[in-house]
């Protein structure tokens, strides 16, 4: 049969009972190495997880005619527990940054065969789950592949410290020349430890894809509903990738994808994500939460670092993440209308709350509100303009500046009329006119310079707004009429003497 002599290839009579034990007692963490005679004896064979995967795909559908895998394993010797035990070797095989590239791409191999093993009818009851090794087969994807990119990122966060130590902690110069030094030694000391050549990375990059698609049809219906763990972990690895490599076309998120016929990685990614998304891995709107919660800071062209997220450059791929990531919201929204509400509203307000003062990141965080609110039924587009307003009093510089710039994208936008479902004291909220007047407007004396300079801007630039409400609003903000000035300076004074009294408050011990 070849699927035994595939197996018989992996030389699981020649592991001691011990050994086996040894590792699963060690729950795959600091397990003891196999034995380098038999691991040799294993490697001779480059394509042998190739084959054993070959093989076992046959008994991973529901097939009532198909025989089970599980007794033709009994009915010929074979230990589950060692297979895993095996597997699990092999997938740790390349936890350092100096693996070589058979070590990779055996660990990835390794690493599919084993969610295959999942996948297959049966795999439950024969004990073939463990949350640390299901877990571990997700990390080797972005251990195994070079993490060129990850050597800049120790520099970028460096970068974001320094500009902290603009805003009133001055960095000690020594030190942080001292530690970008160490930095770029490191760098030299990683760039000659391992070369990968364009067949290397061709054949990882074959191996990545091969894991993420057994990974995906595993998803489509082995449930992570009471594994939370490793659904965040599932969350962050697709999450990964969605900036993994550049996207030829636009990206498409339907339902009905053959996993098989998708591409590139992040296409995959996102399927990935939009299974996540189902009821099949959590009641409520727990997964839901995880992917929106990652997805918030691809938005912000942030890394989310343990301590404090981090800045990325501005780069084509970076921002073509960011608009795949507000496409793919848009998407979940729409189709999901009533359970994702909730959780588009908590994204726009974290968005907000997390937005730098930098022109071009505020730019684009502005520019990804307006379009997610889109998304919103004018009940809530009203709530969020009406919690925008608060938001605009906010002591931060930063929030302050960022609602004028969320303000223009949406008085770009069409004006909404309201349903009849909407309450009257929230229709005010839907026009133009509170916008320019409350929002705009009303940082125009603003005790922050630089707040009042970025509002005149606004109302000049609403002038030269295709909306035509816009405008008019604009004309009767500087009208001669007495009665709408006076009205309009109590509105200010109001709001003004509400943003001093918080900065007050916020001064006191």
């Amino acid at each position: 049969m070849e699927l035994m002599r595939a197996i018989q290839q992996l030389k699981l009579n020649a592991v001691s009972t011990a050994w086996v034990d040894a590792v699963w007692e060690c729950e795959f963490t600091d397990a003891e190495p196999l034995d380098s005679s038999i691991e040799e004896e294993i490697k001779e064979d480059v394509n042998v997880f190739k084959k054993a995967y070959k093989q076992l795909q046959a008994f991973s559908t529901e097939d009532d005619n198909t025989q089970s895998v599980w007794n033709v394993f009994g009915e010929n010797g074979v230990s589950v527990k060692s297979l895993v035990a095996v597997l699990a070797c092999f997938i740790l095989g390349a936890k350092t940054k100096s693996s070589g590239v058979e070590q990779r791409r055996h660990s990835l191999q390794a690493a599919s065969l084993y969610l295959l093993l999942l996948r297959i009818p049966g795999s439950v009851a024969n004990k073939v789950f463990h949350q640390i090794l299901f877990d571990t087969c997700l990390e080797v994807v972005l251990k195994c592949w070079p993490q060129s990119s990850g050597k800049k990122r120790k520099k970028d966060t460096l970068k974001c410290s320094q500009g902290d130590a603009k805003s009133g902690k001055r960095a000690k110069p020594p030190k942080k020349v001292s530690e970008e030094m160490e930095i770029d030694e490191e760098e030299e000391e990683e760039e000659e430890e391992v070369y990968f050549s364009a067949q290397d990375l061709l054949g990882m990059r074959e191996d990545v894809a091969g894991l993420v698609r057994t990974l995906l049809k595993l998803l489509e219906k082995f449930s992570l509903r009471d594994k939370p763990q490793s659904a965040d972990s599932c969350v962050r690895l697709f999450t990964e990738l969605t900036n993994f490599e550049p996207v030829i076309g636009e990206l498409s998120f339907s339902e009905k994808r053959d996993v098989d016929k998708l591409q590139s990685l992040p296409e995959l990614a996102y399927h990935g994500l939009w299974l996540l998304c189902s009821s099949n891995h959590g009641e409520g709107n727990e997964c839901r939460r995880r992917v929106f919660h990652r997805l918030l800071y691809v938005i912000l062209m942030m890394r989310k670092e343990r301590a404090k997220p981090c800045l990325l450059p501005p780069s084509q791929a970076i921002c073509n993440a960011r608009d795949q990531a507000i496409l793919f919201i848009s998407h979940i929204v729409d189709e999901q209308k009533e359970a994702t509400l909730p959780l588009l509203k908590i994204l726009v307000q974290h968005i907000c709350h997390q937005m730098v003062e930098k022109a071009e990141y505020r730019a684009s965080g502005a520019q990804a509100v307006g379009k997610l609110v889109t998304q919103m039924p004018c009940h809530n587009y009203a709530t969020f303009v009406k919690w925008l307003y608060n938001y605009s009093l906010n002591t931060k510089v930063a929030f302050r500046m960022f609602a004028l710039d969320v303000a223009m994208v949406l008085l770009a936008q069409e004006e909404r009329e309201a349903d009849e479902a909407l309450e009257p004291d929230l229709a005010a909220y839907l026009s133009h006119r509170f916008l320019v007047r409350s929002v705009v407007y009303g940082r125009r004396s603003d005790i922050s310079p630089t707040v009042r300079a970025h509002a005149m801007h606004c109302l000049a630039q609403c002038l030269e707004l295709p909306s035509h409400n816009a405008t008019k609003w604009i004309h009767e903000l500087f009208s001669s009429s007495s009665t709408t000035g006076t009205q309009t300076m109590m509105e200010t004074g109001r709001s003004e003497h509400t943003l001093k009294r918080a900065e007050t408050a916020q001064k006191q011990p």
